[in-house]
């Protein structure tokens, strides 16, 4: 009987000694596993973190919408004296075009006359 009790014995612990074993190799499974996952996650946050990067660096280069809303108003108001430089330029190009025409007609006029009374003697 004790032959017995020790080949049970025996089983039992080489049973266990298995168990153990895939235990043991279940267990360095998952710790490589979870250093995979690890490794992954650290990449995924590293890319988030690039991509905020990005986001903050065009954020300090971009033009606010109250700059844009500035120089729009500046740029119409310079528009609209350059307009009205524009409307006295032309405005005094026409009285000086009327003035030559005006003197014109006196010298032709004058001339007319005075071949008329050349015509007459």
């Amino acid at each position: 009987m004790n032959t017995r009790i020790d080949e049970l014995d025996r089983r039992i612990g080489e049973r266990i000694d298995a168990q153990t074993a895939s235990v043991n190799q279940a267990m360095a499974a998952s710790d490589k596993a979870v250093a995979k996952a690890e490794i992954a996650n650290e990449h995924r946050l590293d890319s988030h973190n690039q991509f905020r990067a990005v986001i903050t660096e065009q954020s300090a280069t971009l033009i606010t919408r109250t700059e844009v809303m500035l120089m729009t108003t500046q740029l119409r108001e310079r528009i609209e004296e350059l307009c009205s430089r524009l409307d006295r330029i032309e405005g005094t190009k026409a009285k000086t075009a009327s003035w030559w025409q005006y003197i014109f007609g006196v010298l032709a006029t004058a001339a007319a006359i005075i071949s008329a009374i050349g015509l007459a003697r």
